[in-house]
Formats: C-alpha cells, sequence, structure tokens
C-alpha cells in the first residue's frame, strides 16, 4: 500500500507542476466561435497594426492548445496574427501577410479611336492675302513705331480702299497706334475689297 502511494505522487508530481501552465493557457485563449471572439480578434489586431477595430476583417481563424491564427485584413492590407499562450501569459504579433486580399478589378472601359479633330480652316482669300503683303512690306516702319520685336494688327478695308488700322491688347488707342495709323495711311490696296478684315502679327 506505502509503494502504491509513493508511485502516484511520483505520476502526480510533474502534472501538478504543469497546473499553471494549463491553467494560463486555457484562461487566455478565447472561446473557439462566437461574436466575442470575432470582438476579441479585431480589437487584438488593431492594438497590433493602428488600425481602428471597425475597419478590420478577420477570416482563416485557427485554434490549437495554447496557440491561435487568423487572417486580418485592414484597409487593403492583409495581416497573419499568431497568439502563442506561454506560463507568463501570451504573446501575439500581426506582421503583413505576402497573400494580399484580392481587389476587385476596375472595369476596363472599351477602347474606342477618338474621332479625328481637325483644326478650323482659316478663310484665306486673295483680298486678305494682299493685304497681308502690304503690312509686311511695312514691317519695319511698323515695328520702329514701338520699337516692338513683335506687334499685332487688326486692319479692315474701308468703303474708299482706306485702312482702318487698331492694335491689338493693351496698345489699342496709344500713341504707337496713332504712329502705325499714320504710317499706314496712304495704303491703297485697290484689289482688296472694303469689309475684308485681318488680324495680322508682324515680326
Amino acid at each position: 500500500m506505502g509503494e502504491t502511494r509513493k508511485s502516484t505522487r511520483k505520476c502526480l508530481g510533474p502534472i501538478s507542476a504543469l497546473g499553471p501552465i494549463l491553467l494560463s493557457i486555457a484562461c487566455a485563449t478565447p472561446g473557439a466561435s462566437g461574436p466575442s471572439v470575432s470582438s476579441y480578434l479585431r480589437g487584438a489586431t488593431a492594438a497590433q497594426t493602428g488600425c481602428a477595430q471597425s475597419e478590420v476583417q478577420i477570416s482563416e481563424h485557427g485554434q490549437t492548445l495554447g496557440n491561435e491564427t487568423w487572417l486580418a485584413t485592414c484597409r487593403g492590407v492583409a495581416f497573419q496574427c499568431t497568439r502563442v499562450a506561454t506560463g507568463y501569459g501570451t504573446g501575439l504579433t500581426c506582421v503583413k501577410s505576402r497573400e494580399q486580399p484580392a481587389t476587385p478589378a476596375a472595369p476596363v472601359a472599351p477602347t474606342v479611336a477618338p474621332a479625328a479633330v481637325s483644326a478650323p480652316a482659316i478663310a484665306e482669300t486673295a483680298g486678305t492675302l494682299e493685304l497681308r503683303l502690304a503690312l509686311d512690306r511695312e514691317r519695319d516702319a511698323i515695328l520702329a513705331c514701338g520699337g516692338w520685336r513683335v506687334v499685332g494688327l487688326k486692319v479692315e478695308t474701308r468703303s474708299d480702299h482706306t485702312l482702318e488700322v487698331q492694335l491689338t491688347g493693351d496698345l489699342a488707342g496709344s500713341p504707337q497706334e496713332a504712329c502705325v495709323r499714320q504710317l499706314l495711311a496712304p495704303a491703297r490696296p485697290s484689289n482688296v475689297p472694303p469689309g475684308t478684315a485681318v488680324i495680322h502679327v508682324v515680326r
């Protein structure tokens, strides 16, 4: 009888020593299913990743004695989380998973060849070309009126074939405009119909 008690104590000794460890594992491991587990996993993941708990989605949850793993998705990034129970508590880690969550492919718009676009044609006539040539013949004198390198003019022929001259932009009504008008006053492009107008750049 005495030998039996000694044998029993030898057997129970190691089990008794493991009692606190097994108890800590059991206490640290949440239930295998239910909303409380999902809430716990989301909260634990949020603490590790910096995401809000409401942003975390849990999948691939697995649990063994003292160990728990799950895949958490947050803001389009997947994290592989592991919780390991020890005699001193639990250790939790969440690292980015190589398997990122699949995102739906963006719809591809059908390829449609763009319609041909052409610049509007400039309605040049014999009269407008003759008017431009007359202005270019006075190029140096026109530029000398203001010491310009480039200047824009709007010119229109009157019924008596004289020219109505106006400088474009801020130069309209300026003394330089008066200089150009005086310069072009003798011009009488008789081959240009009255009412012919051009906007011409002299450079």
